[in-house]
């Protein structure tokens, strides 16, 4: 994701141990459990291999970025993610992969699209009848106007990803 254009490099690719990289979190077995690299200038497509941090990752944090291209379906593979952020990365285009909803990620608790370029129907992915669940969901989306549907959303906003609202009845 072009690292040597990244605003921090936070020791990555360097010989420190992968635990000691700033904006990585380990836990005691030395297994990546948060990943947050929020405005660093990370170019270009969310990889496949995203999927081998595997079930031990909780936190995924990559807003406000130049990340382009759409969600690879191995997001599905983190099950124990509580949070997903791509918050203001305006080139992630398609729709969200059905591996990347409740189903399989039967943890989440904050989804972060806004300012994205997703489009489609998020409400079998995300608005299912458990209430007691949703209720401690966090979903933010464009969805003001008729690019994506989401009736559990707390926070919808325009297509541009401004003009953002609360939702009253998702609470």
């Amino acid at each position: 994701m072009n690292g040597k254009e990244w605003k921090n490099q936070h020791s990555f690719l360097t010989d420190a141990n992968v635990c000691d990289w700033k904006g990585l979190t380990c836990n005691d077995a030395g297994e990546i459990v948060s990943l947050v690299l929020e405005n660093n200038n990370l170019q270009g497509t969310l990889v496949r291999e995203i999927g081998a941090l595997g079930p031990n990752l909780e936190e995924l944090q990559l807003g406000m970025n130049k990340i382009h291209g759409s969600l690879p379906s191995e997001l599905g593979l983190l099950s124990g993610l509580t949070t997903f952020d791509v918050f203001d990365n305006n080139n992630i285009t398609g729709t969200v992969p059905t591996e990347l909803s409740l189903q399989f990620l039967p943890n989440i608790k904050k989804i972060q699209l806004v300012g994205t370029s997703i489009v489609g129907n998020l409400d079998p992915l995300f608005c299912t009848v458990d209430t007691e669940n949703n209720a401690a969901r966090n979903i933010s989306a464009n969805c003001f106007g008729t690019l994506v549907s989401c009736s559990c959303c707390k926070v919808c906003c325009d297509s541009a990803g401004n003009n953002c609202r609360v939702n009253e009845g998702n609470n």
